[in-house]
């Protein structure tokens, strides 16, 4: 289903943004000219150079956060790519690693979504997941994993999934209680308190 509401939302955007969201996207490539606007040129500037750099260190990177240092491309200290800014930092087997932790992150949003009885916490899992969705979105077009004021939101919603499920969990572990049941018996330590006569 979010596949299909995706499709609708790329054949009709254009009626469903604000006209300023339209013409920032619109013009990001100058037909007139047949060339990309400077933010975009930048962009791939920008990626082209953390390419080169990426092979020269490929299996391990060239050490975290050391691109911001080098100042490769003019005032830029960001590859515009936090996922081109992990394969340069810390090579192939870290970028393994960190597309690993976001399958892992949005696999418990999903697993809490179909697991849970509870319409609260089923809200927390889909919620997290299409969070999730966006995190992968946002971060090819910038490093938005690094500032905790973007990212600060998505640990604390994690929290909350990982709870969820934990309640979800005990809930399952919980004995059902049948109401024609016998009342249990009195535990042999504790004593019927005798009557007070007045």
């Amino acid at each position: 289903w979010v596949l299909l509401a995706l499709a609708v939302f790329l054949l009709s955007w254009q009626s469903f943004v604000p006209m300023s969201v339209q013409e920032r996207i619109l013009m990001t490539y100058d037909k007139n000219e047949q060339q990309l606007d400077t933010s975009a040129q930048d962009r791939v500037v920008l990626w082209d150079d953390a390419m080169n750099l990426f092979h020269q260190n490929p299996a391990l990177g060239a050490g975290f956060d050391t691109y911001q240092w080098q100042h490769r491309v003019g005032i830029y200290t960001d590859t515009h790519n936090y996922f081109l800014k992990v394969l340069v930092e810390t090579g192939v087997l870290g970028l393994m690693f960190f597309l690993f932790l976001l399958a892992k992150m949005t696999r418990l949003g999903v697993k809490l979504y179909r697991s849970a009885q509870d319409p609260f916490l089923q809200s927390i899992g889909l919620g997290f997941s299409l969070l999730m969705a966006c995190v992968f979105v946002v971060n090819f077009f910038g490093d938005r994993w690094l500032y905790v004021e973007v990212n600060g939101f998505l640990w604390v919603m994690l929290a909350c999934v990982v709870r969820g499920q934990m309640i979800e969990n005990e809930r399952k572990e919980e004995p059902l209680v049948v109401a024609d049941e016998a009342p249990p018996e009195a535990l042999p330590w504790v004593r019927e308190e005798e009557p007070v006569v007045v």
